[in-house]
Parts: structure tokens; sequence; C-alpha cells
């Protein structure tokens, strides 16, 4: 492909061999228009869209492992040049690239509780991508993968006393059991003065 500058110099070799003056203008005109003629605009990419996954996956534990199953058509097909997965003490980002025209993301910014980083792994089966998390304690139980926001929390209490009405305390039959110190009825502690005591 000639570049720019070839044009040019074509253009005033030409300029060079003709002498009627009509063509010298044209040429000229061309030669000019060359010079202040702009790159043709280059198409950039059109970037490729990100899927993220938030459905399609479980998980499992036990004493020592968080194990992760991500639904994946055609997993067993991937490279793992293609997979990255990142993961922090709290998180883990799980990417596959350029698979069907899109990327495809699996995050989740707080684990319930933590790993070790160092000894996550992933492996590719047929039509599943199977994540393995270590955990730091050992032998800990998650409730659920994901730590949840205190508002989350508080949400999921009153969905559950909603259906289910509040919960009583009832111990040893006594509805209104005092919570406010460990110790039994007419013990106290330094900081709890029994009732009618001034202070």
């Amino acid at each position: 492909m000639n570049t720019k500058e070839e044009h040019i110099q074509e253009l005033k070799r030409l300029k060079d061999l003709t002498t009627v003056p009509s063509v010298q203008k044209v040429l000229e005109d061309l030669i000019t228009e060359n010079r202040v003629m702009r790159e043709p605009i280059r198409r950039s990419k059109a970037q490729i869209q990100t899927i993220y996954i938030t459905t399609g996956f479980a998980w499992n534990q036990t004493p020592t492992s968080i194990i992760i199953y991500i639904n994946f058509k055609d997993a067993g097909t991937l490279s793992t040049d293609n997979c990255s997965m990142n993961t922090t003490p709290r998180s883990l980002e799980f990417n596959v690239f350029n698979h069907n025209s899109a990327h495809h993301k699996f995050k989740i910014n707080q684990l319930y509780s933590f790993i070790q980083p160092e000894k996550s792994s992933f492996k590719l089966k047929e039509h599943k991508i199977v994540i393995s998390l270590t955990k730091k304690n050992l032998d800990s139980v998650w409730l659920d993968l994901r730590m949840k926001s205190t508002q989350k929390t508080y949400q999921e209490l009153e969905r559950y006393e909603k259906i289910n009405g509040p919960k009583r305390n009832n111990i040893n039959g006594n509805n209104n059991a005092n919570y406010d110190t460990p110790f039994k009825e007419g013990s106290y502690c330094s900081h709890h003065l029994a009732q009618g005591e001034p202070s």
C-alpha cells in the first residue's frame, strides 16, 4: 500500500513531465490537497460484551473447602488460557475470555468468610466450571457463599417474622426472662444495680 508521501512524490514527477498548463494546475491542486488530506478514519474494533454470571451456579462445602459449580455450556472445550481466576482472602473473580463472542465473569466481592487464595483452583468439566476455595479456618461452617449486609439480614428476618409470626422467648416457662445479665435471678454484676438500690 502506498503512503501519502509516495502519492505526493508521484504527482510531482508527473507535473514535471507535463508541458500543458491546465494539467500542471490540476496536478498542483492534487499535490496541495494530498498534503492537507487527513489520514482515513480507522474503524475501531467493537468492544466485546461482558456477561455477568449471576444464576446457574450452586455451592457445597467440606470441612476444608468451598466448592462452586457453575453451569457453563461447552466448558469442556475451553482452554485454561482463556480463563483466569483472581482471589483475595475475601473475594473471588473468575473470567472466561472470548467464548461465543463474549467475555463471562463470575464475581463475589465479599465471601462469607476468609479463604487461602494461593490454594484456590478450578477445573473445566463438560458443561460445568468447578471452583475450589480452601477455607482459612478449617472446620468452619459457612452459612452462605456471600457475606450479607446488615440491611439484607434484617429484611430476611422481617420476611421470616411475617410468614411465621414473631418468635417468643420462653425459657423454663418464663416469658419475661431477664437477658440483661448472665447471673441467676437475684445476683448482679457491679455495673448492674439491684432494683431499688441507690446509685
